[in-house]
């Protein structure tokens, strides 16, 4: 059986890692996750990306795709996807 794992970052520029708030089941998991460089990106990238979840092994991304079926909305969307996932560093997952 998979675990479930959510995080919901939530920052602003002057939280410390000790006091930035995290809201998921594995408050250890998501303070991994919320690592420094995905914060930076999370609060200064222009698609402005309003925060994510992670549930189990899938990403849901809280911003605007527009029609998913048109893919000069739908690339962009995947890249900003994987941009996240690539922020999170690689020993979360082990």
């Amino acid at each position: 059986m998979a675990a479930t794992r959510r995080t919901r970052p939530t920052a602003t520029p002057a939280d410390t890692p000790q006091r930035r708030p995290v809201d998921g089941e594995d408050e250890q998991f998501a303070r991994a996750v919320l690592h420094p460089d995905l914060i930076e990106f999370l609060l200064t990238d222009p698609r402005q990306p309003r925060g994510f979840w992670l549930l189990g092994g899938h990403l849901d991304v809280l911003h605007e795709v527009g029609d998913h079926r048109d893919p000069d909305n739908l690339v962009p969307a995947l890249d900003l996807r994987c941009d996240i996932l690539d922020r999170i560093p690689q020993q979360v997952w082990s």
